[in-house]
């Protein structure tokens, strides 16, 4: 998980900000209109500090695993 998010963290500071979300959903060809994106990071950003952690990113892909 800590290297898919690398990817994710295009900046390398240690988080995700809406921005690098939003670009790398257009890099995997998933095009959302600009509110879906929105709840979406906002939705991962559980803290709601504006920034997706590793620990929120974590909490997203176990979550989603365990709904399967």
């Amino acid at each position: 998980l800590q290297n898919v998010f690398s990817v994710l963290d295009r900046s390398h500071d240690g988080h995700v900000d809406e921005s690098e979300l939003k670009s790398a959903l257009k890099r995997l060809d998933i095009y959302l209109s600009e509110k879906q994106e929105h709840k979406l990071f906002h939705a991962i950003d559980r803290n709601s500090d504006g920034l997706i952690q590793l620990s929120e990113f974590r909490y997203l892909m176990n979550t989603a695993v365990s709904n399967l």
